[in-house]
């Protein structure tokens, strides 16, 4: 019998703590686990004890994570920067000092560096710098130096943005433009860099439209190009202009834009044209180009297709959807990353279009890729404009490089997330900012790891809005085990479930769900057979499934990922949402995946459980609820949010006073009852809290969370039930059966 409520599950009142990897003492020297974090806190000694370990050995990496509090900034001054001459480490808490402080040995390396005079300083008995205290790169184990003029290319370049908007036919009717054209407006005065930033706009349909916004001129030049396939410069300057400088004139073209294309009849959009039209006004500085495309574009190079096709599915044929077919996608996409320009593309398509095509452009530039498949103003301009606004405002880094180093015998085999690789270990990003994560899997450069303890450097050169160049740096240390039980006791399997995810995210792109899912499906099967085989058969009864308390989220996050957009059957969702969720787990942090794959339920019927600080403001939600029909109750009300989207859950038996209080709902008709939707908080305690619910969950978050309200029993009650993950729904196994399956495929493998 399966005692259903002692199953592992991320829930309870305090969520976050549970998803952390509590099992691992972490060393104090060490960078924070949001920058930095492995799918097992050791690393195996040998190849053969890495292949005994079939699960991955990777680091999820997110180098500008939002910690709560500033990284200490380093200013070595005439000193330099003190790093290894051999393996190129940055001076770190695990370096040591010899000589009385004249020497120090590299933690990565092994070799013997020697120490600048102006950095000197005299050692106690036991080695340590007398000064350590006053220096972070020694006790800290993130920092960011200022990067003196030897790490400089060219000067540090200026926030640089170009807005392109699809003026088509499509683009008008769905409302996209004129939502763009007010979250672009709005923002002007909160973009990063101050006198520095420069603007350039321009707009697209069959043909391409320049703005000289020049400040001397009366009023805003529109310099058209008739012909999108084939863009060229129609002058030479003054297509970048300055934000302050030029600020009236900025205004003055989004005004003409507003009104200039109301009658158009256009209905292709080539966006391709659009982003090489910006690649020549960009070409002398990088910067970010803003994409906002309703049209699918059928001319030229770059021209979109649909590619729905059920028929393509378990077949040889079945990858082909998720992917590019056409290689200019990736082709000039890289050659914009060497331009250092970044592309964020919002997608608003009122039918099918390609978006495993299009999102190469900003895959390879490090950029960001939103979509909204069937935009309507109305109902989706809420989120595209919170996500213009935020993708705007936060903080960000330009023409980026990063590099991870590991120990003696240790390396990066591969890199995995949005950006591209130069000279083998280089990942080139013309952007980076707190959304972004990436991760590294860790191989082997000889047979056997010579040490007890190894370690990995993270280094991130970049450009801040301000213009100074800076080199964050994360180091950690990693003990090196040679027996299999204790990576079963060092392992973090909510890091390890993520990372499975996102290999999962790149497999189905060469081979079908199907194989996909069965790979999964065996890599927990092999490792909990391995765990099962450490014991003699005594010591656990035969018919009982051995989960070692460090994996025991495993199976739950392997069943999670089958039920997301990610893998489940081709009938469920198309194959253009389907390429967007694969865009985004592969750059998505850390949190939002754990939500993502099991969402948070909270019961928000309760009152007193939500508790509004009155002095901060700060909201305090009730404990989160496993996901299943059986924690609902028809007199309830339940707030689901999966990081992406939220549902509120109103039960049939709900007192039609909550339904006044809430939406304002005096006597309302089913029609009503329908299209309940969740807006600004009105007078009374009931609206106040549920309301104050919502936007926490929305606080510090990249993705804009729409509010679905869904009524039991309703049509659209049909959206938020495959969120309910450990219930059975159609054809994928309840959370029991699942466990079921993997205990059954451990006692025959």
């Amino acid at each position: 019998a399966v005692r259903v409520p002692l199953l592992p599950r991320p829930i309870g009142s305090n969520v976050d703590a549970l998803l952390e990897s509590k099992w691992v003492k972490r060393d104090p020297y060490s960078a924070d686990a949001k920058f930095m974090r492995l799918s097992t806190n050791a690393i195996p000694n040998s190849v053969e004890l890495k292949k005994q370990w079939c699960l991955p050995t990777s680091a999820l990496i997110q180098p500008l994570a939002d910690i709560g509090k500033p990284v200490p900034v380093v200013n070595f001054g005439a000193a330099g920067i003190i790093r290894c001459r051999q393996c190129r480490t940055y001076v770190n808490p695990y370096v040591q000092f010899t000589d009385g402080g004249r020497r120090w040995k590299c933690n990565v390396c092994g070799t013997f560096n020697e120490v600048p005079v102006e950095y000197f300083c005299t050692t106690d008995n036991t080695g340590i710098r007398r000064d350590i205290n006053e220096r972070p790169e020694l006790n800290c184990g993130s920092v960011e130096y200022l990067a003196p003029e030897e790490y400089m290319v060219r000067p540090p370049m200026p926030p640089t943005f170009i807005f392109a908007f699809d003026v088509s036919y499509p683009a008008i009717a769905s409302g996209t433009l004129a939502t763009a054209l007010d979250a672009v407006k709005s923002c002007l005065d909160s973009l990063p860099g101050a006198e520095r930033t420069q603007v350039g706009i321009i707009t697209y349909d069959s043909t391409v439209h320049f703005y000289n916004m020049r400040a001397d001129q009366s009023s805003p030049q529109i310099l058209v190009i008739p012909d999108a396939t084939h863009p060229y410069l129609p002058q030479p300057d003054d297509l970048l202009v300055n934000l302050q400088e030029a600020r009236h004139q900025i205004d003055a073209a989004l005004d003409v834009i507003s009104k200039a294309y109301g009658k158009t009849q256009d209905v292709e959009g080539n966006i391709s044209g659009a982003i090489q039209a910006a690649y020549l006004v960009m070409q002398h500085v990088g910067g970010k180009m803003m994409c906002f495309q309703s049209s699918v574009p059928t001319q030229g190079e770059g021209k979109l297709r649909p590619k729905e096709d059920l028929a393509s599915y378990n077949t040889e044929r079945e990858f082909k959807l998720r992917k590019a077919e056409d290689p200019f996608f990736k082709r000039f996409g890289g050659e914009c990353n060497r331009i250092q320009m970044c592309i964020d593309i919002f997608c608003c398509p009122p039918k099918f279009t390609d978006v495993a095509s299009l999102s190469v452009y900003s895959s390879v530039t490090g950029g960001q890729f939103y979509f909204y498949p069937a935009f309507f103003a109305r109902k989706d301009g809420m989120k595209l404009k919170a996500e213009i606004t935020r993708n705007l405002t936060r903080e960000t880094g330009w023409e980026a490089v990063m590099r991870v180093r590991m120990g003696k015998g240790l390396k990066c085999t591969n890199f995995h997330g949005h950006f591209m690789i130069r000279s083998n270990d280089l990942m080139a990003l013309p952007t980076v900012d707190p959304d972004k994560a990436m991760h590294v899997d860790i191989g082997y450069e000889e047979q056997m790891v010579p040490h007890q303890m190894t370690y990995m450097q993270c280094a991130l050169l970049y450009t801040t809005s301000q213009g100074e160049r800076r080199i964050r740096v994360h180091t950690m240390a990693i003990p090196v085990v040679s027996d299999v039980g204790e990576l079963f006791k060092a392992c973090d399997s909510c890091a390890t479930g993520a990372i499975l995810a996102k290999l999962a995210a790149e497999k189905i792109r060469t081979t079908t769900i199907k194989d996909t899912v069965h790979i999964i499906n065996k890599k927990v099967i092999d490792i909990l057979k391995e765990y099962r085989q450490l014991y003699s058969t005594h010591l656990h009864p035969h018919n009982k499934l051995i989960l070692p308390e460090t994996m025991k989220m495993l199976p739950l996050l392997a069943l999670c990922m089958q039920k997301s957009a990610l893998l489940k059957g081709p009938n469920e969702v198309t194959t253009d949402e389907r390429s967007n969720i694969i865009f985004q787990v592969l750059s998505m942090p850390f949190d939002n995946m754990m939500k993502f794959f099991y969402p948070r339920m909270y019961p928000v019927h309760d009152l007193n459980q939500i508790v509004i600080d009155k002095d901060t403001g700060a909201v305090t939600l009730p404990a989160s609820l496993p996901l299943t029909l059986n924690s609902i109750k028809e007199t309830g009300i339940y707030l689901l949010d999966n990081g992406m989207t939220c549902y509120l859950w109103i039960g049939r038996a709900i007192s039609p006073q909550w339904l006044i209080d809430v939406f304002g709902l005096q006597n309302p008709t089913p029609q009503d009852l329908m299209n309940l939707q969740v807006g600004a908080a009105l007078d009374n305690p009931t609206s106040q809290k549920v309301i104050a619910a919502v936007n926490r969950v929305r606080q510090n978050n990249m993705y804009h969370q729409q509010c679905y309200v869904v009524r039991q029993g309703d049509p659209a009650e049909a959206m938020l039930l495959p969120w309910l993950v450990e219930d059975k729904f159609q054809t994928l196994y309840s959370y029991t059966n699942y466990l079921g399956l993997i205990h059954k495929g451990i006692l025959t493998r």
